[in-house]
């Protein structure tokens, strides 16, 4: 126990005692969780990506939560500086499409990081965009935010 935070490949695939330590603190006497309904074995499996939806349907997630995820995690990912603009803007935060692309590089300072992590020998991921599939089917890409800004049917 003790190195669920400090050991970067450790981090992604902890022991059980680890992610009890972990989610200690979310938990009374480290037996039930202050979340309804959750038991800490709950919340230790889901740590290694073992999941059920309570209707009796259980699966093994290999994209479970991660912490390091060879640097993947921590990653300033352009793309997802531009997708929190096009929240912004399906919520009337934003009046007008701006130049997401740049305004996410201003703000993420991804060329900072890389220094950072080479310094720190972190992996860098080959693109700074990245695609995502959520699970109401919706894709964000980044190749067009304005066109995905206004493509919500639920927006202000």
């Amino acid at each position: 126990g003790g190195n669920f935070t400090t050991q970067a490949g450790h981090c992604d695939n902890p022991p059980v005692e680890d992610c009890q330590t972990f989610f200690g603190g979310a938990c009374d006497n480290g037996t039930k969780c202050k979340l309804p309904n959750n038991k800490i074995g709950q919340c230790v499996v889901k740590c290694q990506g073992e999941y059920e939806n309570g209707l009796g349907k259980k699966w093994k997630d290999a994209n479970y939560m991660k912490f390091y995820n060879d640097g993947k995690v921590n990653f300033p990912y352009l793309s997802d500086g531009m997708w929190f603009m096009t929240q912004h803007k399906r919520w009337g935060l934003l009046k007008e499409d701006v130049d997401y692309a740049a305004i996410a590089k201003q703000m993420n300072q991804i060329d900072l990081y890389k220094q950072a992590a080479t310094q720190a020998k972190v992996p860098l991921p080959a693109s700074a965009m990245r695609t995502v599939n959520f699970m109401d089917g919706g894709v964000w890409d980044g190749k067009d935010p304005k066109a995905y800004a206004a493509g919500f049917k639920i927006k202000v």
